[in-house]
């Protein structure tokens, strides 16, 4: 790999105002290339690869780094580009794993005797797993500055302060706002449903900067997306991301609806998916991680 991913790896941790939208495009693709040993699950048919799946870790991964890429530098709101930075890595995955499925050592006919074939197999997984662990460990250091630097932004984010604790030990349900609410008076409205949901220590965010993150408790970084319209894949994943860069569960509070992807993806994600009804200081499950948190509490 070439050492340009770690000079570049550094210069964005330290937000160097001469990193450019190629630069970050450059990561993703070199980390991606990087993981092709992790990409096996497939077979051959002449020349021609039939592809068997990716390994959901390391879609995590892609995730995961487009997530704090896009944190620190801010450009969280160009939805274009991250979707793109999200392709990019997934597009460049797929090549490199099929050229490593290519290699000789992995596509080369097996033996046809039972003995031989099974000792060839055992010498290609140990083959394999000395590849991934290689390319893992080197992966790592360099885009270890990323992740140090995502982790700290996240935290500077949280700007509101925790309200006084009500004297009688509990904070009250939301206030049902008739007229509706603005996109920042939802955030605030999604943090005090929380506090009454029992994460007393829910704050909003600043409110530009947050990385997708409004509301952020001890255990969740909770998007608040006010809209009437459909939450495309695309958010659903950036909030994953970084709440994985925050160590922190990822949590989706929308006044509108999830495209089928998104749905299935977070139901795949694990992620928690509300739809709120300020008018009515309502909040119904969108997917079953939702219905379980209201079912036996958060």
């Amino acid at each position: 790999m070439n050492r340009q991913i770690g000079d570049l790896a550094i210069r964005i941790a330290a937000d160097d105002p001469s990193i450019t939208l190629d630069d970050l495009e450059f990561v993703v693709n070199k980390a991606a290339t990087a993981l092709a040993p992790f990409v096996v699950e497939g077979l051959f048919i002449g020349d021609s690869p039939l592809y068997g799946g990716m390994p959901e870790e390391v879609e995590s991964i892609g995730e995961n780094l487009v997530g704090a890429l896009t944190l620190i530098t801010g450009i969280d709101d160009d939805e274009a580009f991250v979707e793109r930075l999200h392709n990019l890595y997934m597009s460049r995955l797929f090549i490199a794993g099929t050229d490593f499925l290519r290699k000789p050592i992995f596509s080369t006919p097996l033996p046809k005797g039972i003995s031989a074939r099974k000792l060839e197999q055992e010498r290609r997984l140990v083959e394999r797993e000395r590849q991934q662990e290689a390319a893992a460990e080197k992966l790592a250091a360099k885009l270890q500055p990323i992740w140090d630097a995502a982790e700290a932004r996240a935290i500077d984010t949280v700007g509101a302060l925790m309200p006084a604790p009500p004297l009688d030990g509990r904070y009250p349900a939301p206030a049902p706002q008739p007229y509706g609410v603005s996109p920042r008076g939802a955030e605030v409205w999604a943090a005090e449903m929380l506090r009454w949901l029992s994460q007393e220590d829910a704050v909003v965010t600043q409110a530009s900067g947050d990385g997708g993150v409004d509301v952020i408790t001890d255990k969740y970084a909770v998007s608040v997306k006010n809209y009437s319209g459909t939450v495309p894949i695309e958010e659903v994943r950036e909030i994953l991301g970084v709440g994985v860069v925050m160590e922190l569960a990822p949590m989706l509070f929308t006044s509108g609806s999830l495209t089928p992807a998104a749905l299935e993806f977070s139901e795949l994600a694990r992620m928690p998916v509300f739809r709120y009804i300020v008018e009515t200081a309502e909040v119904l499950a969108l997917n079953s991680q939702a219905q379980t948190l209201l079912e036996t509490g958060f």
